[in-house]
Parts: structure tokens; sequence; C-alpha cells
């Protein structure tokens, strides 16, 4: 995909994987990302893919990997801090781009980023798939600059979603395709927040209903347009709506 990319736009593709960066030696693994970004500004513009980036994970390989990581983090830093000047046609450039990072999370069950959690349902146990990015364990889910300084507006789209089940997300459903026994579910684009503040819930909810009450403002003997009640559902585990409306009451009158 990266190399037909660059094929496409006519630009360099230089392709390294994570392991050829990592030597047990102090200073070569940060030489060969010097080497590397050299090489890509040498020959700019240019594309470099970077394969098997996980293998620079610290839990793997230790030292060696904080090298490389920080290196990487400084040259993407020097690029920021600086115009790139082509030799080949004299033309320069903003610094602005495109990154593209091939990802695969996992639902997992350390109640951190998307994970598992379980309930019983008519004595029968059932799963549900819910997100905790705070502080930091938005990473777990998609790639981002999880950093709560660093803002972003985020578009959530939910593909292979059983049918039956209830997908949300802290923005407003807009449209929803059933594929048979599956479905995927689009959500409204958010506005701009801090990747913590993202939230997904898939499973299998109920919900109590109701709405805040209209209010037609009335100022300096002005009268202004009505401001129409809002929706508010609470949602909750099926069978369990009753304890939901406590919350639902304190909701529509806050």
């Amino acid at each position: 995909m990266a190399r037909a990319v660059a094929s496409e736009a006519r630009l360099t593709f230089l392709a390294v994987e994570g392991p050829e960066l990592l030597s047990k030696w102090v200073g070569e693994s940060e030489k060969a990302v010097k080497s590397l970004f050299a090489k890509a500004t040498t020959n700019a513009p240019a594309i470099i893919f970077l394969d098997e980036i996980d293998s620079l994970s610290a839990i793997r390989q230790g030292l060696a990997s904080d090298r490389v990581t920080s290196q990487l983090f400084f040259e993407l830093e020097d690029l920021h801090a600086r115009d790139c000047c082509y030799k080949k046609t004299g033309q320069t450039l903003s610094t602005q781009g495109v990154l593209g990072i091939g990802f695969e999370g996992i639902l997992n069950d350390k109640m951190k980023g998307f994970y598992r959690s379980t309930y019983e349902h008519k004595g029968e146990k059932k799963n549900m798939a819910v997100t905790q990015f705070e502080p930091v364990d938005a990473r777990r889910c998609f790639p981002c600059w999880d950093e709560p300084a660093w803002k972003a507006t985020f578009k959530i789209r939910l593909d292979d979603v059983p049918s039956e089940l209830v997908a949300l997300s802290n923005m407003p459903v807009v449209e929803e395709k059933v594929h048979g026994h599956l479905k995927t579910v689009s959500f409204q684009a958010s506005p701009i927040r801090s990747t913590y503040l993202v939230a997904v819930v898939v499973g299998l909810l109920d919900y109590v209903e109701d709405h805040t009450a209209d209010v037609q403002p009335f100022l300096g003997g002005v009268t202004f347009h009505l401001v129409i009640g809002v929706k508010v559902r609470v949602y909750c585990q099926v069978g369990k709506a009753n304890p939901g409306k406590f919350a639902l009451n304190v909701a529509v009158k806050t």
C-alpha cells in the first residue's frame, strides 16, 4: 500500500524493518535512524515505511528500543522545526504531511483501552466491549497522538457489530447499515477534544429516555426563540432500566 502510494505520487520509497534499527551497541541504533532520515531528506520528497514497528516495544527490547524511539521522535521533531529543501528541484515545502499507520488492536481483559467486560443476564454470562481511555490508553484502541493537550476531532465507525447488539459512542449515530447478522454503525464527527474523552460501548443494552424542558428565554422585555427540550437517554443492562430512572431524572433537570 505505502509503496503504491509512493509510486503513484512519484516519491522515493524507503522501507526498513524495526529489527534492522536495533543494535546492542550504544550509538549504533541512533546512527541507523539518522542515516535513514538523511537519505530521505537527500532523496526528498520521500516516504519512510517502518515495518514490524512493534519490535521496538520497550517490553521486548529494553534500552535498545528506547534509544531508537527517542531518536525517531528527535528526527520527526527536527522535521517539524524546519522546512525541507528538496535538492532535486530546489522546491521548499512546509512540514505538513500525512502519517499512515497499519494497526491491529486487541480486545483485552485489562480494563484499559478497548476491553471486554462481563455481566449476568437471566443467569447467563454475557460479554460487552467498552472503553477506558483515561489518561493515555486510547492508543490501545487506535493510533493517535495520545496526549491530552493535543486535541482533535474524531469520526468513529464500528464494523462487523452483531446486529442484535447496541453500539454507542459519545456522538449521535448518523448511519446504521445491516448486512445479514452484522451491521456497520457510523457516528457523527465530534467537536475537538482530547483522546481520553472518546468512548465506545457495544453490548446488549436497554435505555430509559426523557426530554429536558422547553425554554423560552425572556430578558430585558425581549422574548427569545423557544429552545426545544433535548432528548436524554440513560443506557443500562437489559432488565435494569429502573435503576437508570434516577440518573435520568437528575440529568433532565440539570
